[in-house]
């Protein structure tokens, strides 16, 4: 049986793939094409995950609750078990296994955990072919800044730009990657491709990529999805900045304002976000140049790996200064947007203490959220626990 090993790179619409994948997942089985489950759906990150060094921990284990060493070997190896039993139990129909996930690309930065797929691979394989896109770095890194939001991060757009996007870091270190891949797995098994709408086949990665795999029919009555894009406009990655900034612990009917924030400007702020000039792009694009001549030297055989039109970006993209600072003043002062309502609140709550301190109490909470720095609520709550605490003695 075969594998297609799709390894990303991370921001070259692979969740457009993976989307595809799951979408048409019986018509890709009754064709003998496998997509498995059992390591993540459309997306196996599993594997990516355990695959990385063992004293590493990343958001994947964090988001099931695994924070020690000890917790991830036992995950891992139940993990491994169950897809190995999910392959090993497929019917002589299927000819291949299709696995995708982009993380292979961002968590698998060592030899040694390129080196850890393939001996989870290689026993239920005979061959194996790895496939991967690669987009100029300066692109990614715009396209990665709307992702570094939703996962926490306060930097500045352009912070961000010239900090992140270094030659120094294997994450656009495309010559690295690829000799690492090809020396575990083989170069004649990699298959290296230009995330380019120019370049792909009918300028779709759906598209594209089945023509890479040999698919053995046509695309053409299967579902379709969106090409999605993740990116957030500059409004809406300066509110997501913020937020992330000020880090506010109260929630909202229950739910947590920074999630229900999130939920807002998934909904509303989908679009373009903010983009260098065209000259800073072209600066921060020529320290790859060696990296760059070496892959398409190595792979393509030609001397320039991107055929990239810097003109693209214009006079760049970013919030006006208007706004920024509309943003950050309302950010900064929240907890002070309503100080008359949260005296309400907490004279409330005072009314209430000699007849019911545990509604007192979660008045007084309350409050306190909305002022985490109030002497007087604090001091209130601490008197509501002993008086609570006393009760129940």
């Amino acid at each position: 049986m075969k594998a297609i090993l799709h390894i990303g790179t991370e921001k070259t619409g692979t969740t457009t793939l993976q989307n595809f994948l799951v979408k048409n997942r019986p018509a890709f089985l009754e064709k003998g094409y496998y997509i498995p489950e059992s390591v993540g759906v459309g997306n196996n990150r599993g594997l990516a995950s355990c695959s990385m060094e063992f004293g590493k921990l990343d958001d994947y284990y964090y988001d099931k609750g695994i924070d020690s060493q000890e917790k991830r070997g036992r995950f891992d190896k139940e993990l491994v078990a169950r897809f190995t039993e999910e392959i090993e139990r497929l019917e002589d129909g299927y000819h291949t296994v299709i696995l995708s996930s982009e993380h292979f690309h961002s968590r698998c930065v060592s030899k040694n955990e390129v080196e850890n797929v393939r001996k989870i691979l290689r026993p239920l394989f005979e061959e194996i072919k790895v496939v991967v896109y690669l987009r100029p770095q300066v692109d990614m890194a715009v396209s990665l800044y709307s992702t570094n939001l939703r996962s926490g991060s306060s930097s500045e757009f352009y912070d961000f730009l010239k900090r992140h996007c270094q030659s120094s870091n294997p994450y656009y270190n495309y010559d690295d990657l690829l000799n690492k891949w090809s020396q575990v797995f083989g170069g004649s098994d990699i298959s290296v491709r230009i995330f380019d709408r120019n370049t792909m086949l009918n300028g779709d990665i759906v598209d594209d990529f089945f023509d890479v795999v040999g698919f053995d029919g046509d695309l053409y009555h299967f579902d379709k999805v969106k090409n999605l894009n993740e990116s957030l406009t500059p409004f809406g990655q300066e509110i997501l900045r913020l937020s992330n900034k000020y880090n506010y612990g109260f929630n909202i009917s229950g739910v947590p304002f920074k999630v229900r924030l999130l939920q807002l400007v998934d909904q509303e702020f989908i679009g373009k976000g903010c983009s260098p000039s065209s000259n800073l792009a072209k600066e921060i694009q020529g320290y790859f140049e060696k990296i760059n001549k070496n892959v398409a030297e190595k792979w393509f055989e030609r001397k320039k790996l991107f055929d990239f039109n810097f003109e693209y970006y214009g006079e760049g993209r970013k919030l006006e200064d208007g706004y920024k600072v509309a943003l950050e003043t309302f950010f900064s002062c929240y907890q002070d947007v309503m100080p008359k309502e949260i005296d309400v609140i907490r004279d409330a709550a005072i009314v209430l203490e000699s007849e019911n301190v545990k509604q007192a109490s979660e008045l007084m909470q309350l409050a306190l959220k909305l002022r985490p720095n109030g002497a007087l609520l604090k001091k209130k709550m601490l008197e509501y626990k002993d008086n609570m605490d006393a009760e129940k003695n």
